[in-house]
């Protein structure tokens, strides 16, 4: 074996040993991420270096696809169908229809666009429980491929400076795509939306094309500038990954010293050793089974311990050796491979649509998703401006998103036109099937609107289309100047983030594409919006309803209590609880805010606080019943118990008949 095909095999053990390490211990090494990005150069290097033997005039493009369809398909395909399988008995639910979903696009090479337009990004809460994310790296990977594939292929018969020219032209287009939306955009429009960028192929291509931009570097004549390239690259590499921060201009370059390095250099005892060469060479199994192994422990492990790290690193090493002697050693034939693939799409397509076997195995699970299902139904709103509603259907119901309509979530009884509109994060979204429980038992309707409606201006978030801005605001106000018979507007929000009078909160920072961005350039003087928001409601005869936040339970990790306690695991029942003092510590403001506004009139308030912290606690888990889906989301089962027991609190508000509660409920 060549010495620098050595270097690059223990480069490959370095990338896959980083992002292994972001994955396990995030607070250690929390931009190991990058690793992703290393592999990419690698590709790169790899894939033109292959395109342009023989100066690309003998290029095959179908050879060249069956034989990177033939590396890439026969691990993911094993990984698939055990993952999915497994996926059965430890998931339900909306996160079992995402897993599935995101598995079938990943079999089709689509997982990256899939995973950009449904999910709120690679940094969101519900991202770290579905064992198929990391497959948007394999989505990349083949798009790219064909991409210079193709462009080898057509310019066939012109030179190799051409080919190069068209190489470095669409990695400089690329570049300039994330400079522009990184860094001019945000300067120029400080208030907008950050687009996200994470899973664009676009914005990686030029990483790709900085990997292959080594072969045209010049040779070094002296030893000694030859072999310090990899130390000086490697411990740029380790102070991007290991210490926090934004280091997306200085990865690249180090990541290409250390590329360069693994090229040139006679001998590095720092990229040439067995424990690297040997995660290198087995790094593509590795990378498949190491994170959904990751979720799978911590679906059934409240919090990591040294214990079940070593056990995870055990189980996803033997899997990773086994997936490469029997897929990546002996590669598989197309009459093995074709029908693997065709049952693993079935598998996928059927757990995303049909739940019959989940059900069966959780009935639990379903039992109070089934009964909103009877009193929550989209509903066609031709006259409503189109906005975040539809993109929140779209995760929910396919079918509703094909038929390009404007839809709102109807709430409660069918034969009653809706008397009113409830707004929200996800905060509403969680409170859906309580509400449908109200409005079902007062014997009304109402309409649901998913957006973010504090601070009622522009500001960043993870998805344009959830944006409340003045136009959307003005709009909506258009809108239920038209429609009389609504004549209430209930505001649920989480309340800590999105209703604040400082510039910096450093006790609720917000993060995006996991960097820490400044308060100050998002919302200023946000109680004076909600203020003025609710002064243009009443000017219309609206009356404004605002349900304090649901108390915050502690919970560590905070996305793996729902699931232990859905398949029955002990819990610290301490980390389930929060006192009337802390609620209070962290919400008292926001309770000032509320009394203010309840006094001068402009709304009435709902205190959810007060009825679920009995006895001035809040249990998140009673009964046997689980009441919070994380730390800080009602679950479904806590909204309908609080709805049955606390309708009447909202009949003075919401009743517009004049008749007793009794005649309302059989």
């Amino acid at each position: 074996m060549k010495k620098y095909f050595t270097h690059i095999e223990g480069l490959r053990g370095v990338a896959i040993l980083l992002v292994i390490l972001y994955h396990l211990m995030p607070n250690i090494c929390p931009s190991g991420y990058y690793g992703v990005d290393i592999f990419l150069m690698i590709s790169g290097y790899f894939l033109i270096s292959g395109l342009l033997k023989d100066d690309g005039k003998n290029f095959n493009i179908i050879e060249f696809t069956q034989k990177k369809l033939s590396r890439i398909f026969p691990p993911l395909l094993l990984m698939v169908i055990a993952m999915l399988t497994l996926a059965l008995w430890v998931m339900a639910g909306s996160e079992l229809y995402l897993a599935a979903k995101t598995a079938f696009f990943s079999l089709c090479g689509y997982c990256n666009i899939f995973l950009d337009t449904e999910t709120q990004g690679y940094f969101a809460g519900n991202s770290a429980s579905n064992p198929f994310l990391h497959t948007w790296y394999l989505a990349v990977l083949l798009q790219v491929y064909f991409l210079f594939a193709l462009i080898t292929f057509t310019l066939r018969p012109f030179s190799r400076k051409i080919k190069w020219g068209a190489y470095l032209t669409l990695g400089a287009i690329s570049l300039g795509v994330v400079i522009y939306h990184r860094f001019i955009l945000p300067y120029f429009q400080p208030h907008e939306s950050m687009i996200p960028m994470y899973y664009w192929t676009w914005s990686r291509i030029f990483e790709v094309v900085a990997g292959a931009a080594i072969l045209l570097l010049p040779k070094i004549r002296y030893r000694i500038f030859r072999n310090i390239l990899i130390p000086i690259g490697m411990l740029l590499v380790l102070y991007c990954c290991f210490f926090p921060g934004r280091h997306i201009i200085l990865i690249i370059p180090a990541s290409t010293l250390l590329l360069w390095g693994a090229t040139v250099a006679e001998t590095s005892h720092i990229l040439d050793n067995r424990i690297l060469r040997f995660l290198g060479k087995h790094s593509f199994s590795l990378y498949l089974w190491h994170w959904p192994i990751i979720v799978y422990i911590n679906y059934i492990k409240e919090s990591p311990t040294y214990i079940s790290i070593v056990v995870i690193c055990i189980a996803f090493i033997l899997l990773g050796i086994a997936s490469w002697h029997l897929t990546e050693k002996k590669r598989w034939r197309l009459c093995l491979t074709a029908p693997t693939w065709g049952l693993c799409l079935f598998l996928a397509y059927h757990l995303s649509h049909n739940s019959y076997i989940s059900r069966r195995i959780h009935p639990h699970v379903y039992a109070a998703t089934d009964a909103v299902a009877r009193c929550v139904q989209p509903e066609v709103c031709p006259d409503y401006p189109d906005y975040g509603y539809k993109l929140w259907l779209s995760t929910k119901n396919s079918e509703l998103t094909a038929q390009k309509q404007k839809f709102l979530l109807r709430l409660g009884s069918n034969s009653k036109r809706p008397s009113f509109l409830m707004m929200g994060d996800s905060h509403a979204s969680s409170f859906v099937p309580g509400m449908a429980e109200i409005a079902t038992r007062l014997n009304i309707s109402g309409y649901y609107l998913p957006v973010y409606t504090t601070p009622f201006h522009n500001r960043m978030c993870g998805r344009q289309v959830f944006r409340f801005d003045n136009a959307n605001a003005q709009a909506c106000m258009e809108w239920l100047s038209m429609h009389p018979e609504i004549h209430s507007v209930v505001l649920i929000q989480r309340w800590s983030i999105r209703l604040t009078s400082l510039l910096h909160d450093e006790s609720m920072p917000l993060h995006y594409n996991g960097n820490p961005v400044s308060t100050n350039r998002l919302y200023k003087n946000t109680e004076q919006a909600l203020i003025h928001f609710c002064e243009r409601l009443k000017s219309l005869g609206k009356q404004v309803i605002i349900m304090t936040e649901v108390p915050s339970v502690t919970t560590s990790p905070n996305p793996y209590i729902r699931r232990a306690l859905l398949h029955n695991h002990t819990i610290d029942t301490e980390k389930l609880t929060c006192s009337m003092e802390r609620y209070y510590q962290y919400f008292g403001d926001h309770l000032n805010t509320f009394s203010k506004l309840e006094e001068s009139g402009l709304c009435k308030v709902i205190p959810i606080h007060q009825a679920l912290m009995k006895h001035g606690i809040f249990c998140a888990y009673e009964n046997g019943k689980v009441l919070m889906d994380d730390t800080n989301h009602i679950s479904a089962l806590g909204a309908i118990l609080y709805a049955q027991e606390h309708y009447t609190d909202w009949a003075p508000l919401l009743s517009t008949q004049k008749k007793s509660l009794e005649s309302s409920h059989p």
